[in-house]
């Protein structure tokens, strides 16, 4: 369930940094994902605490993406491992 609370203090600071942002500097949400070669999911359920498996022929692509939500310029990198250096 979600903490009204902390929810309600991550939009005030949110809200804060977009009010006071340089001009020279944006905001971007980012992740990083690792889909498998060939895995073809289109939607489905699973139970919470679940281990589901989606059968792949080999590999893992690393993935990094990010949105900034004001531009939706969505830039992304392929490397080659995801580590703490890759993902800044």
């Amino acid at each position: 369930m979600a903490d009204v609370e902390k929810q309600a203090a991550f939009i005030a600071f949110h809200t804060n940094l977009l009010n006071n942002l340089p001009a020279d500097e944006a905001v971007d949400f980012s992740d990083a994902v690792h889909p498998e070669y060939q895995s073809k999911p289109s939607h489905g359920w699973a139970r919470k605490g679940s281990n589901p498996a989606i059968q792949t022929t080999s590999g893992r692509v690393n993935i990094h993406g990010a949105l900034n939500l004001e531009t939706f310029d969505a830039p992304f990198v392929e490397p080659t491992t995801v580590d703490g250096v890759s993902s800044v």
